[in-house]
């Protein structure tokens, strides 16, 4: 028997409320390893407060406004934080980016979460060092999260081939920081490479790798491409992001692509983010959480590792008592 076991499904092929709550309070504290935050009343992200950009996750206006820690909490429902680890929200268009982790050090110290932060920064900039060093001048500051794809040139494979991000990385790795990166699967074999030449710096591979294209054809590039990835022993997955490269997800068609993964990786290299509120465009918090519980059909210790171990060792939380 597994807490899989345990969840019944509503006609949209979702787990019901009932199942939910009972997931919620089966699982514990949990630790959030993918969130966003952010303030349009005082700071300043281009893509939420100008001209919407164009986004695989589609018309995003229901988003467009303030999301706080006690908004998080709310969206919460039956389910409890031990934790959580704030992803940078493209704070200023990438300007100034130690500003975002400076505003999450005061959230966290009024409001309790989040638990630590990976910050923006470019790691092709001559003043690298600077940022990293303003970044870790707040104590909850884990490392930089990496967007390939749209973000200038080179993008994709060329920017993790790139030797001014290779130099980036060297900076990274001597101040033992980690990087969430952004690899759908044009790029997986350019990230293979990157964890390869540094072993020792943790990879955490954010939103399953991406799995966008749904054809046969692009999920078997997709199951390759992770498959590739998991040799490398510092590479990690983040459980994100699923819902917004299928909008009309069931527990059904989630399934294949955890499965695959937790083949591959084993619960102890995945970790579960909720990607909200982006993934609340998508669904509410409880029946994401059960859903993935359903989609896996692991063991409590499985799970137990995957909705709060994982994450607290990769991003070493010290404390995750508070709920």
């Amino acid at each position: 028997m597994t807490l899989a076991n345990d969840i019944s499904l509503g006609p949209d092929g979702r787990p019901d409320a009932a199942s939910c709550a009972r997931i919620a309070g089966a699982l514990g504290p949990i630790i959030d390893a993918h969130h966003h935050l952010w303030d349009l009343e005082t700071n300043c992200y281009p893509w939420l407060q100008d001209q919407p950009v164009t986004a695989h996750f589609g018309d995003y206006s229901a988003i467009r406004r303030s999301y706080l820690v006690a908004d998080l909490r709310d969206d919460l429902g039956p389910a409890r934080l031990a934790g959580s680890v704030h992803v940078e929200a493209h704070w200023r268009g990438g300007t100034a980016p130690d500003g975002e982790t400076a505003w999450l050090a005061g959230q966290a110290r009024d409001h309790g979460l989040p638990s630590v932060m990976m910050g923006a920064a470019d790691l092709r900039a001559p003043d690298l060092d600077q940022v990293l060093a303003a970044h870790q001048a707040h104590s909850g500051f884990r490392g930089i999260r990496v967007m390939a794809m749209g973000r200038g040139d080179p993008e994709g494979a060329a920017l993790y081939r790139d030797p001014a991000f290779l130099r980036g990385m060297e900076m990274l790795a001597a101040r033992d920081l980690c990087v969430d990166l952004q690899a759908p699967p044009i790029t997986q074999g350019a990230v293979a490479e990157l964890a390869a030449r540094f072993p020792e710096t943790r990879i955490a591979i954010i939103h399953c790798g991406l799995p966008l294209d749904r054809s046969d054809a692009g999920l078997r590039l997709w199951r390759d491409g992770m498959s590739r990835l998991a040799d490398a022993p510092n590479v990690v997955v983040k459980l994100s992001g699923l819902p917004m490269t299928d909008r009309h997800w069931t527990c059904d068609n989630l399934a294949p692509l955890v499965q695959h993964l937790l083949a591959a990786y084993g619960a102890k290299r995945l970790m579960f983010g909720s990607n909200f509120p982006v993934d609340g465009l998508f669904s509410d918090y409880p029946t994401l959480l059960a859903a993935y519980v359903a989609a896996l059909g692991t063991t409590e210790a499985g799970l137990r590792a995957i909705f709060h171990d994982t994450a607290q060792e990769f991003y070493r939380i010290e404390d995750t008592s508070k709920t």
